[in-house]
């Protein structure tokens, strides 16, 4: 059986102002990937989405930042750091 890849959902904007709470990147697709250890539909392990609700702001920006990361690696999984910076 072949297994399709993860959709790659849209992550949300991060806030824009300084007291602006970050929206939630859930987006319904509510699938862990064990490999990753990552949801498939919002790139947050299990104690992010756990914890969310109770993060600050600041917090939650970090969390929002480290998903863009995430979904780049996962996105193009068999380029290694070195040639990504060479495309760039």
């Amino acid at each position: 059986m072949t297994r399709v890849p993860p959709v790659l959902a849209p992550l949300p904007p991060t806030a824009s102002g300084a007291n602006e709470e970050p929206a939630s990147p859930c987006v319904g697709v509510c699938r862990m990937n064990l490999q990753t250890r990552w949801c498939e539909g919002c790139w947050r392990s299990i104690d992010e989405i756990a914890t969310w609700s109770s993060l600050d702001a600041q917090a939650k920006q970090s969390v929002l930042n480290a998903l863009h990361g995430r979904r780049d690696r996962l996105s193009h999984p068999t380029e290694s750091p070195e040639s990504r910076r060479r495309s760039q």
